[in-house]
């Protein structure tokens, strides 16, 4: 597994950061957020597509996943245990007491495998040759495409055209992309129209960034959540304290008539001094 993961580490592309080590969400948000930063320093238009996947692990088909291993180098020996990995694996439907008969299994790789990750990786690979007009960024199956520009309209091609590359190249390679489920939005002053629908903010990552590439919307639904917590907590307080009085009022009268180790009037004691 390790010497796989080396092999492919400078044959996959630097726009994948997902199961590879050093690599994280926050690596990826950073990285994205940085790139956007410096169109706009450069006085340019930013347009960014969330593209929208579905069952990305589960869809992976086994003989095209094989063809790749082999275009990327694995040799016959290193290859021969993968597929004996994949192949011959059956699955069956059971609804109450009524099973389905078993079926083979063609896709996808198997749920907590260590090979899962790395398959999807080298499976999606061969994607960053066919964006060649735009950048397109893969947190497993979170993939955002998105090119810069001064003129409005050659962006809005631009990103037009590349989204349709991408979405060609999910469907000839079996995976489910909804593209009427995409979300766009453009960073930047324009008042050009475009002709996709574009949204005032976008969730990358659990991250809410808007159209300033600004994090006000996550900051103060993030600082709401905290000050509800404190709330919470500041009930509980209240109560715990409360109790902790009418247990400082009983101990007080009853502690003299309490025969017991040293530890315990010192505990009893810790908790008066608190209060």
């Amino acid at each position: 597994m390790a010497q796989l993961g080396d092999f492919y580490q400078v044959i996959l592309s630097d726009f994948i950061s997902s199961y590879i080590r050093f690599y994280s969400r926050e690596t990826a948000l950073l990285k994205l957020t940085e790139d956007w930063r410096a169109m706009l320093d450069r006085g340019e238009l930013v347009a960014v597509v969330y593209m929208d996947l579905s069952k990305a692990f589960d869809v992976i088909q086994h003989n095209l996943l094989f063809a790749k291993l082999k275009a990327y180098g694995v040799g016959e020996r290193s290859f021969m245990p993968f597929k004996d990995y994949l192949s011959g694996r059956q699955q069956r439907v059971k609804i109450g007491d009524t099973c389905s008969d078993w079926k083979g299994v063609k896709r996808g790789v198997p749920q907590e495998s260590v090979l899962r990750p790395v398959f999807f990786n080298i499976f999606i690979n061969d994607l960053f040759y066919s964006v060649t007009h735009g950048k397109l960024h893969a947190y497993a199956y979170d993939h955002q495409l998105y090119s810069s520009g001064v003129d409005p309209e050659a962006l809005e091609k631009c990103i037009c055209r590349e989204v349709r590359v991408a979405n060609e190249w999910y469907r000839s390679n079996g995976m489910i992309v909804n593209d009427t489920q995409h979300q766009a939005i453009v960073l930047g002053k324009t008042d050009h129209s475009f002709s996709f629908p574009l949204k005032d903010s976008l969730n990358i990552f659990g991250l809410n960034i808007d159209n300033r590439l600004h994090f006000d919307n996550y900051i103060s639904t993030t600082c709401q959540k905290i000050n509800d917590q404190f709330n919470v907590m500041q009930i509980y307080n209240l109560k715990f304290r409360s109790k902790l009085m009418q247990f400082k009022r009983v101990s007080s009268k009853s502690v003299v008539c309490m025969v017991g180790p040293t530890s315990l009037w010192r505990r009893l004691h810790s908790i008066r001094v608190y209060l």
